[in-house]
């Protein structure tokens, strides 16, 4: 079963580190990310 993941806040931190690392993840699934850009 797998976990979906959001990710609030997608500057440098969030492209560079959070969204790959979720990907890298086999029990996790990124459903969704936003930004205020």
């Amino acid at each position: 079963m797998k976990v979906g993941v959001g990710v609030i806040g997608c500057g440098f931190v969030g492209g560079k580190a959070h969204i790959p690392s979720f990907n890298s993840i086999p029990e996790a699934k990124l459903v969704g990310i936003a930004d205020k850009d």
